[in-house]
């Protein structure tokens, strides 16, 4: 992950416990990414065949700040980063592989399952629309 980050192919940012000698609470990595219009159930109106989105790569938060609310912190300012990026590039919204347990928690932050989840891994693909960060920030 950190080639991708020093080769401008994906950014990190980072979340600091500042009241504690700067120690690492959580991270989220993001990048460009595009997803085939034929894979939403709804079809999308006057879309490209290739519809563009922001993809969420990895977030993590360190098992002593879990359950604190960090996780929604740093994915409510990836949502304000892809609102801004959106207006200024266009974007639908974004993307993620959601990992095993992790699936209703993406849910509730208002993401939906694009296709099954994957039957050895469990990880399922999921997004949330512009529209839908929009009304959750707003």
């Amino acid at each position: 992950m950190k080639k991708q980050v020093e080769n401008d192919y994906s950014a990190a940012y980072i979340l600091l416990d500042l009241n504690n000698q700067e120690r690492f609470i959580g991270f989220y990595t993001i990048t460009t990414f595009s997803i085939q219009k034929s894979t939403f159930e709804i079809p999308l109106k006057s879309s490209p065949s290739s519809v563009p989105v922001f993809r969420i790569i990895m977030l993590g938060v360190d098992k002593k700040y879990a359950n604190r609310g960090y996780g929604s912190k740093l994915l409510k300012h990836c949502f304000k980063l892809v609102l801004r990026a959106s207006e200024e590039v266009g974007a639908k919204g974004l993307y993620l592989d959601a990992e095993d347990k992790k699936h209703g928690w993406y849910k509730k932050l208002g993401f939906e399952a694009i296709n099954s989840p994957d039957k050895d891994t469990n990880i399922m693909p999921m997004f949330i629309s512009t529209d839908t960060i929009r009304d959750a920030i707003c």
